[in-house]
């Protein structure tokens, strides 16, 4: 292996291990890592470069472009962009659909062929959580706000490649909601803030009680099971295999803004907590950056951080994605006034802005024609080349596509799939885990989330230098650990909730729902 393979992080670790020998050694080993650069940039910084108009070939403005969004709504293989208008209730909602052909280019699907009207109904405007909410292997839509308030579509893409098409507008949850299996039924249940858990025909399985406050779902406390963290009433309900249990973490405070993630921002295994905080529909003041300690608290480590003084719009977005393939999440922030922001972690819990600039408005912009402080993006790798690309609102083209053309100096990467079966299909609530070959150093972790920041379902991590790697995926409450030895990077792999792992998936295929037959020989 390449020598940096295994020695790229030691200096970090061995700070790690200083602590413990006095405060002052470890600042000096952590000097060094600083001073010798080991983060190892083979760039000047992250890249890039707006195509919005040589892919997408037919641009349609909307009267007030709201979300954007990547989804596989005709489950190829490839993402395809998705914007959602908002003060005309979804009259003007685009939708472009990515060819597939190896070409990266995106046709406008109008509403007379993909049915963006449902029953006379317009399609639901404001913040959209793609999730397969009925099992069927397709990506729909959860949206809420403005006059389609608590309506969900059912995708309907059918038969030949291509053919895209919304099937039914159906009932789903008022106000702010976010999803996992919390009874461990093995199915997609739906979570309100005042903690009530519905399932998805809307019967309630689980009470409310607490104070109503926004949360976000994820297994914090490592056991597999999904938890609800609220950080504005000041800790979080533990899942102990279906019985929720209340437990306080001093650290936190705020927590009224709906931005807020769960992401393993130092790869140690536990789902860190990051949020902005501010007035709900207002701009945030402050970020709050949480290190999961482990032991089922949290540390507030925000000040030096290098988010602490983020300002954004609480209608922005932020997204925990790698873009420069290092294994380490960095953090993207839209509604920064009309543009989005990249932070790079830095590997140690801190943040440095990216230099990447120019996501702003095209040239020209009229008076009333865009909202600051109002976009919102998504990421994916469209042009199927390993590194995340964004989409984003943006006025005038409607759809900003924006490819990262950064210089990874040739680091690695995997895409990862989880079926999780039955109600589960995108197997949310799943634990994937990348570790250096045949040790128990993890190179990259990331959890399968859905939720209206848009965090990533279809995974997509960077592995550093590892021509190799052990995957392990943990299946959420209560479901088998799978691990595979030796799997090779720069792919894109699928694994089912019986063990069946398939590499060497290639887009345009179609994703297969279940396991082939014969493979896979794990739990059920």
């Amino acid at each position: 292996m390449p020598l940096r393979e295994d020695t790229r992080w030691l200096p970090l670790r061995a700070a790690a291990r200083a602590w413990d020998s006095g405060p002052l050694w470890a600042l000096l080993v952590l000097s060094a890592v600083v001073i010798a650069g080991n983060r190892g940039s083979p760039g000047e910084g992250l890249r890039f470069v707006d195509e919005t108009r040589q892919r997408i070939e037919e641009l349609h403005d909307s009267a007030y472009r709201f979300d954007a969004l990547f989804v596989d709504f005709n489950s190829d293989g490839c993402p395809d962009v998705f914007v959602v208008s908002h003060s005309d209730w979804g009259a003007t909602s685009r939708l472009w659909n990515n060819s597939c052909d190896g070409s990266a280019t995106f046709r406008h699907i109008p509403a007379s062929e993909a049915g963006y009207h449902v029953e006379g109904e317009p399609l639901v405007s404001g913040w959209v959580t793609r999730l397969d909410f009925n099992g069927d292997g397709r990506q729909d839509f959860w949206g809420r706000h403005g006059q389609a308030l608590g309506a969900r579509y059912r995708n309907g893409s059918a038969g030949a490649p291509g053919t895209v098409r919304f099937a039914a507008k159906e009932a789903g949850c008022e106000g702010y909601c976010a999803f996992g299996d919390i009874t461990g039924r093995g199915e997609l249940e739906v979570i309100t803030n005042a903690r009530q858990v519905f399932d998805m025909a809307g019967r309630q399985l689980r009470p409310g009680s607490g104070s109503p406050a926004l949360q976000v779902v994820g297994d914090v406390t490592g056991d597999g099971w999904p938890d609800i963290v609220q950080p504005a009433n000041g800790g979080y309900w533990r899942n102990e295999a279906g019985a929720m249990a209340w437990v306080a973490v001093p650290a936190f405070a705020g927590g009224r803004s709906m931005q807020m993630l769960l992401a393993d921002f130092d790869n140690d295994g536990h789902l860190d907590l990051f949020h902005l905080d501010g007035p709900k529909f207002g701009n945030s003041t402050r970020g709050r950056l949480y290190r999961n300690n482990g032991a089922g608290g949290f540390v507030d480590v925000s000040a030096g951080s290098g988010l602490e003084r983020i300002a954004a719009s609480d209608y922005g977005n932020i997204i925990a994605a790698d873009f420069d393939n290092d294994g380490f999440q960095d953090l993207l922030v839209s509604g920064i006034s009309d543009s989005v922001r990249i932070f790079r972690n830095n590997a140690d819990m801190t943040f440095s802005p990216s230099g990447a600039t120019g996501f702003g408005p095209s040239a020209g912009r009229v008076s009333g024609a865009w909202q600051p402080g109002k976009p919102r993006a998504d990421v994916a790798d469209f042009d199927n080349d390993g590194r995340l690309d964004i989409v984003k609102t943006q006025f005038r083209d409607n759809a900003g596509l924006w490819r990262n053309t950064t210089d990874t100096g040739g680091r690695r990467w995997m895409k990862v799939r989880v079926r999780g079966g039955g109600g589960n299909s995108d197997g949310v609530g799943a634990s994937v885990r990348w570790y250096r070959a045949g040790s128990d150093e993890l190179v990259a972790h990331l959890p399968v989330l859905v939720g209206e920041q848009h965090p990533q379902t279809h995974l997509h991590t960077g592995l550093a230098g590892h021509g190799e790697i052990d995957l392990e995926v943990r299946f959420p409450s209560g479901g088998p650990v799978h691990r595979f030895a030796g799997v090779a990077s720069n792919q894109e792999v699928i694994v089912y909730r019986n063990g069946c792992l398939l590499e060497g998936w290639m887009p345009g295929s179609g994703w297969p729902l279940s396991p082939p037959a014969g493979c896979g020989t794990g739990a059920p």
